[in-house]
């Protein structure tokens, strides 16, 4: 298994054995992702064993239950094929990585979805009077669970500023939107003291990053060209200019490398997998 598969899952699992789902547990944990998914395993370990190959497959099951959130998203707007429009993620090369990994980001998209589809259908009026309110609350707190996956995943809470460009219908319950995921995550926040454990201060410490911040648009260009080639419809000029412009940047600050990993290097990132059981 990969580094990254083994350390949150085993490591997460052995700190709980030891503190359980406790508060030293949230000072002691040493990992910039979110405690999430490191404690959904622990608790079905009965279940999976910690097995490489159930662990796996619990992602390949939450990509499904994802794929079947984002198609009633999606059936909520004007979309008339919504599984068509699902199935261009087959054509994301990251969600094949994700599906097929025990890695966190899985389950952190598919409460972040599940935190759109409440708002959403109070946007669209597909909820009843007595869901009005209750649905973006159950929104908001599917928004907070995410950031206990990923931190950046917060940024969803923001969405409902989308709807509110034009209109001033939705402010009160994109209001309860905000506050239920605020309420979810505040007091880990507060206990942290910032939106990552104390203890990964401990690994690196650094400030912005812009050729970061590059690659990152650059992973949500691609995508989003591959998901919806018409939204560069309406820019061909500006988006030629822009890619043009990018790659003469890189000559001089380069951002983007292109060379051939080692073979020693490549063996750094696997380790052996050792059957995790219980002290």
């Amino acid at each position: 298994m990969f580094y990254d598969e083994v350390e949150y899952l085993l490591g997460t699992a052995a700190l709980l054995d030891r503190l359980g789902p406790s508060r030293a547990f949230l000072l002691e944990y040493a990992h910039p992702a979110g405690i999430l998914f490191g404690f959904m395993h622990w608790v079905l370990e009965p279940v999976t064993g910690f097995w490489p190959t159930a662990l796996r497959l619990t992602n390949t099951v939450l990509a499904a239950v994802l794929i079947l959130a984002i198609a009633r998203l999606v059936a909520l707007t004007v979309t008339p094929y919504p599984w068509t429009a699902v199935a261009t993620l087959a054509f994301v090369p990251m969600m094949w990585v994700l599906t097929g990994l025990a890695l966190a980001e899985m389950v952190g998209m598919l409460c972040g979805v599940l935190g759109l589809w409440g708002f959403v259908r109070v946007a669209e009026g597909a909820a009843n009077r007595k869901s009005r309110w209750v649905a973006p609350a159950l929104s908001g707190m599917a928004v907070g669970i995410a950031f206990y996956v990923r931190p950046p995943l917060f940024v969803v809470a923001f969405a409902p500023v989308a709807y509110l460009a034009g209109t001033r219908r939705l402010w009160r319950e994109s209001a309860v939107l905000f506050v239920a995921a605020a309420m979810t995550v505040a007091p880990v926040i507060v206990l942290w003291g910032g939106l990552v454990p104390p203890k990964v201060y401990c690994f690196a410490a650094s400030a912005y990053s812009p050729a970061n911040t590059a690659l990152a648009l650059g992973y949500a260009g691609v995508t989003m060209l591959l998901l919806c080639p018409a939204w560069f419809d309406g820019a061909r000029v500006w988006l030629s200019g822009a890619i043009t412009a990018a790659i003469v940047a890189n000559l001089f600050v380069p951002v983007l490398e292109l060379t051939a990993l080692p073979a020693w290097r490549t063996a750094c990132y696997l380790v052996r997998w050792t059957p995790y059981t219980r002290a």
